[in-house]
């Protein structure tokens, strides 16, 4: 699988260890959430983060909402 070109050496893509298979939805949403969690750890507003986010990745503003709140199964493990 290749992944997005604004996801390529994020360290948060996550490999299925078993099969070695880049789950590249997982990982998208993995790194959305982790890039607005860090921009409002560093005082920007967390719907500014999001619509920075949406520009970043190359997605919109609602799916980046769903990874924040609506995804909240994936995780890391």
């Amino acid at each position: 699988y290749e992944i997005s070109a604004c996801l390529v050496g994020s360290e948060m893509c996550i490999r299925d260890s078993r099969m070695g298979v880049v789950d590249t939805v997982r990982c998208k949403i993995l790194v959305v959430r982790e890039y607005v969690n860090e921009l409002v750890g560093r005082g920007t507003g967390k719907v500014d983060a999001m619509y920075m986010a949406a520009e970043k990745f190359c997605c919109s503003y609602e799916y980046v909402r769903k990874c924040m709140y609506y995804y909240k199964e994936v995780n890391l493990a």
